[in-house]
């Protein structure tokens, strides 16, 4: 499944999610897909993803959990931080095989 742009099967995550864990908390995100539905809603590479659907991330077990109870066309709340400022977007979820098209 994906998370937007964010694939959680781990040995896909840098393909579609890349991202790194941060000191301070949070993942830094290194690339989002041009075609996801968070790169239309202004997620960008080295944005801090600091939160989901009123959840704290604190690395990918977060987003694992997170996608046991969502799926494709679903949408969550995404909240990351950019240059000192706090932002929140909401993001629907895409199929990893419609990225891939």
């Amino acid at each position: 499944g994906v998370f937007g742009s964010y694939v959680f099967r781990r040995q896909k995550i840098q393909a579609y999610y890349g991202h790194r864990a941060v000191t301070d908390g949070g993942l830094e995100i290194y690339s989002v897909d041009p075609r996801s539905d968070a790169f239309s809603k202004g997620i960008r590479p080295g944005d801090i993803l600091i939160g989901a659907n009123g959840q704290e991330v604190t690395g990918t077990r977060t987003l694992v959990h997170l996608k046991l109870t969502l799926g494709a066309g679903d949408t969550v709340r995404l909240v990351f931080l950019r240059g000192g400022a706090t932002y929140t977007v909401d993001v629907i979820l895409t199929d990893v095989a419609a990225l891939r098209d």
